[in-house]
């Protein structure tokens, strides 16, 4: 997904729990940033591609999300 919005013509800033995820994000074109909070911090819309709620919950919700004050 992140080549086809890059090709497109869009701004990707990306994060990934998974490095060869974040690598193949760079590779492509993406700036690759240390956590969800800072995607946030950079981007506006944020776009989540994530495999269930749970996650969502902990990625926006948990530490790295508006806990910490975003």
């Amino acid at each position: 997904m992140t080549k086809r919005l890059i090709n497109a013509g869009y701004k990707v800033v990306a994060f990934d729990t998974n490095l060869e995820a974040m690598e193949r994000a760079k590779e492509n074109g993406a700036q690759t940033v240390a956590s969800p909070r800072e995607v946030a911090e950079r981007c506006n819309p944020v776009i989540t591609m994530l495999p269930n709620s749970d996650i969502v919950e902990k990625v926006v919700l948990g530490s790295w999300g508006q806990n910490k004050g975003l």
